[in-house]
C-alpha cells in the first residue's frame, strides 16, 4: 500500500494533455470503422449509419463508443494507464493504494466520465480539489499520479561521505609528513654545526 505522502498527484494540465492525446489516437484508430461505413452510405447502404438504432444514435455511433470505452477500461485495468497517460508518465491508482478492481475501472471510465463530461464540470474539479481528483475519481475512489516520481524524505544536512563507502581525508593529511629520521634505517648522518665542525669533531673535544 502506498502512502499518500509518497506519491505525486497529477494536476489539471498533465491530465488534460493525456486526455487530448488519447482522443487524438482514438480519432485516428476509429477511422478504420467510420471510413468504410461512410463509403457504404455513399452507395446507398445506410443501415449502419441510420440515426434510429439507439435513441438518436446510429449503430456506427454505438460501435465507436464501445471501442472507445474498451480502450479506456482495458488499458487502465491491465496497465494502470492509457497511451496518453503513458506519454505523460501518469497512472490511475486507488486512493487507498490497493490494486484496481475491474468494476471500479468500468464504472470510472463509463458512467464516471459521462457525468464528468456534463459541461466538463467534473474535470474542472481537479483545479479546486485538494487531492487533485476529478468527479469520476471521487466517485470511484481513485486518483491519477505520476508513475515515476515519488516524494522522498530528505535530510536537511547532506549525508556523510562514509555512507557511500568512503570517507573524506582528514584536514591534517594535507600537511607534509615529518621526514623520517635517518637513524631508523641503521645509520646516521653527521650534522654540520654552524662553526663548520662536524658532530664527530665535537664529540672528540
Amino acid at each position: 500500500m502506498l502512502d499518500n505522502a509518497e506519491i505525486t498527484r497529477a494536476g489539471f494540465g498533465a491530465r488534460a494533455g493525456a486526455f487530448i492525446i488519447d482522443r487524438a489516437l482514438l480519432l485516428i484508430a476509429l477511422c478504420a470503422v467510420r471510413v468504410p461505413a461512410m463509403i457504404a452510405a455513399m452507395f446507398g447502404s445506410t443501415a449502419f449509419t441510420a440515426k434510429s438504432f439507439l435513441f438518436d444514435h446510429s449503430a456506427l455511433d454505438v460501435v465507436c463508443w464501445l471501442l472507445s470505452a474498451a480502450y479506456f477500461v482495458l488499458l487502465t485495468y491491465f496497465t494502470g494507464s492509457t497511451l496518453g497517460k503513458k506519454v505523460m508518465h501518469l497512472r490511475v491508482e486507488r486512493a487507498d493504494g490497493e490494486a484496481l478492481r475491474f468494476i471500479d475501472v468500468l464504472y470510472r471510465e463509463t458512467v464516471g466520465r459521462f457525468l464528468s463530461g456534463i459541461l466538463y464540470l467534473g474535470y474542472l474539479m481537479v483545479l479546486v480539489d485538494k487531492q487533485k481528483r476529478a468527479f469520476h475519481d471521487w466517485l470511484c475512489d481513485t486518483c491519477v499520479v505520476y508513475e515515476d516520481v515519488r516524494f522522498r524524505v530528505r535530510e536537511k544536512n547532506a549525508p556523510e561521505a562514509k555512507n557511500y563507502g568512503y570517507s573524506l581525508p582528514d584536514a591534517s593529511a594535507d600537511a607534509p609528513a615529518e621526514a623520517p629520521r635517518m637513524t631508523d634505517y641503521g645509520y646516521s648522518l653527521q650534522t654540520q654545526p654552524e662553526d663548520g665542525r662536524t658532530e664527530t669533531d665535537t664529540e672528540k673535544e
